[in-house]
């Protein structure tokens, strides 16, 4: 396989219906930076199926290499499939620096990608920064309360594997003046007959696949929704106004939803243009995952500290509420 440059910063940039997701030009922004400072080469590593117009767009992004792996058994849901393809061109590329999106994806392919290396991985930075004098890069990224920031260094001699979420980092400059080089690899772990591949889809507890990080509206459940009926109502109204379905960690814990829907420090974080919380209470390991245009918040008791982060604030029973509003938007009233 030709591969280019070695040593160098290796975005893994992620793709879902074909089309480049949001967070990897936000991860192109981040090392395109890194890359200055350090006057390393920027590559993209892309995978997927019938993928390769789409990966093209990047010329536009300031960046010197795209490896495109192009397969047709790189289907969106084989998820195993495409981090071992992704590791074997990182592992012959061989680079100083690795970013990787902080999705549920991005995070399974980042542990694995650090043991392939024998490295650390730092996850959720929300800041690089060179020193040159000590010629170390250092990863900002909060700390275990979620109130405060902590600074890691991993040993300049390791490659350093790091997950970004999504909304963190600014999104790389598109330039009219395309540059780089396209190069096609094939992986020979695509060219092996693989009986062990299952189908792991980005999923929601309703079978419906789930696109928290692009989503313009979430709906997002807490204690206060006591099961999973009232998750059902979620449901139902996100599908009559155009949104997602989120949770909190609590739920996922008693099983009524799934890690793919979990906002917050060990979940996923979210930039929506509107956030309705309901019977949420505000824990800080949960706001800390949202980053919204606008919070509504439903939550019974009038002290929660989910009211200090809202724009609008409800004291109200969130499934009496909401079964109200499914009431009145199936009788033709609106209220987005």
């Amino acid at each position: 396989m030709n591969l280019g440059k070695k040593e160098g910063i290796v975005v893994v940039g992620e793709i879902q219906k074909r089309e480049i997701m949001p967070l990897t030009l936000e991860l192109i922004g981040a090392a395109g930076k890194l890359s200055k400072e350090r006057d390393l080469s920027l590559s993209v590593i892309l995978s997927g199926c019938g993928i390769k117009e789409e990966a093209k767009k990047l010329y536009n992004y300031g960046v010197d290499e795209i490896l495109c792996i192009e397969d047709e058994k790189l289907i969106e849901g084989h998820m195993q499939l495409h981090h071992d393809a992704v590791i074997e061109v990182l592992k012959e590329k061989d680079p100083k620096v690795i970013l990787i999106g902080g999705t549920a994806s991005g995070r399974v392919l980042a542990g694995k990608t650090a043991y392939a290396f024998d490295t650390e991985l730092v996850c959720d930075a929300s800041k690089l920064t060179y020193d040159e004098k000590q010629e170390q890069l250092i990863i900002t990224r909060p700390a275990f309360d979620g109130k405060n920031m902590a600074d890691f260094v991993i040993d300049p001699s390791l490659t350093s594997v790091i997950t970004i979420r999504t909304g963190v980092m600014g999104k790389a400059e598109y330039k009219e003046d395309k540059q780089g080089e396209m190069l096609y690899v094939h992986p020979e772990c695509l060219k092996e007959e693989r009986q062990d591949l299952i189908y792991h889809g980005a999923a929601g507890k309703s079978g419906k696949e789930v696109h928290l990080d692009t989503a313009r509206i979430i709906v997002s459940g807490g204690r206060g929704m006591k099961g999973e009926e009232g998750f059902a109502l979620l449901e139902r109204l996100a599908e009559k106004i155009g949104g997602e379905v989120a949770c909190t960690r609590p739920c996922v814990d008693a099983g009524w939803m799934l890690p793919t829907q979990q906002v917050g420090q060990s979940g996923i974080s979210v930039k929506p243009k509107l956030y309705l919380a309901f019977g949420i209470a505000g824990a800080i390991q949960h706001m800390t995952g949202i980053d919204a245009d606008c919070i509504i918040s439903v939550n019974n008791n009038p002290r929660a500290a989910i009211f200090a982060y809202s724009d609008y604030g409800v004291v109200s029973d969130a499934r009496k509420l909401l079964e109200s509003m499914l009431k009145q938007i199936e009788e033709g009233k609106e209220f987005l």
